[in-house]
């Protein structure tokens, strides 16, 4: 989902949710539909920088039971990804659309614990190219965080909230209010949390970041790194 500034207007609808949305807001002129593979759609039809916020929420993951040695496998060599969306090349495209100098984001939320570590740990992979550092805790401070991945990416339990930029109503509802939200309060798959939510949020790196020294190796930069580890 890709927000353009619309003045916090959800940036997807459904059919069965756009009658209700008329009648209360009026007609919605600033929303576009797309039906596409989601990597090739963002490294071709959408300018690099552009995009202020992108929400991905309750993705699919590549099994519901995939464990956690496979994580560990597949957060560090690219070739070894399981086909899912959310992959290394995907958040890389993803990185390089958002808005730079700290105005762009990338939430995830998901109701399956162990794709989010999976997913979290791809993100610290593809960080190393320095375009993206994880949001502060100060930031959210609705959200418990529960783990932190490498130098920064933090993994969230909680209820989607304006804290992130998902949408209330009258700024007095909490818990989502997106499609898959609504979807998933009727009932959680076998192997996905009833009850909890879990979320990653990541933004662009700031002119003040790019300030600090990065001494992982004096030798080579961040982004002669990323380059290094991603040839194929």
């Amino acid at each position: 989902l890709l927000h353009h500034d619309f003045n916090k207007s959800t940036a997807a609808t459904k059919t069965s949710s756009s009658t209700a949305s008329t009648k209360a807001h009026g007609p919605l002129e600033n929303v576009c539909c797309v039906g596409s593979e989601c990597g090739s759609f963002l490294r071709q039809r959408i300018k690099p920088g552009s995009i202020q916020t992108i929400f991905v929420n309750h993705p699919e993951p590549p099994t519901q039971t995939y464990d956690n040695a496979s994580i560990a496998l597949s957060a560090n060599t690219a070739d070894e990804e399981p086909a899912h969306m959310l992959n290394s090349q995907t958040l890389l495209a993803a990185a390089k659309c958002l808005r730079q100098d700290g105005k762009g984001r990338l939430i995830i939320v998901t109701d399956n614990l162990i794709y989010a570590r999976l997913v979290s740990r791809t993100m610290v992979r593809i960080m190393e190219d320095g375009r993206l550092k994880g949001i502060s805790t100060r930031e959210v401070g609705d959200l418990r965080k529960l783990e932190t991945f490498g130098s920064g990416v933090h993994l969230f339990e909680g209820k989607p909230s304006i804290s992130i930029g998902h949408y209330t109503p009258n700024g007095n509802f909490s818990g989502g209010t997106s499609y898959f939200d609504r979807l998933w309060r009727t009932g959680a798959g076998k192997h996905a949390d009833m009850k909890k939510r879990f979320i990653i949020a990541v933004c662009t790196r700031n002119s003040a970041d790019d300030n600090i020294p990065d001494t992982t190796n004096d030798s080579i930069t961040r982004k002669e790194k990323f380059r290094r580890n991603n040839e194929h």
